[in-house]
């Protein structure tokens, strides 16, 4: 089997102004891993994704909130 990269799809998260991750260029999954997760009808299949990556990474992702 060969698997070739095709594309790279942004993830946008948001916080609040004074969070201390706010003002960084670029975050990667692992600084997320203590933080709450809020999921939506829009971010559903995305969500799940980036809750396996973190399950792969050594971290299981907090959902705080499924909209």
């Amino acid at each position: 089997m060969h698997r070739s990269l095709i594309d790279r799809d942004p993830v946008l998260v948001a916080l609040p102004t004074q969070h201390p991750l706010a003002q960084s260029p670029s975050l990667s999954l692992a600084d997320l891993a203590d933080e709450a997760w809020i999921g939506t009808p829009v971010t559903g299949a995305q969500l799940d994704l980036l809750a396996e990556l973190a399950r792969s990474t050594g971290f299981t992702s907090r959902l705080a909130y499924r909209g």
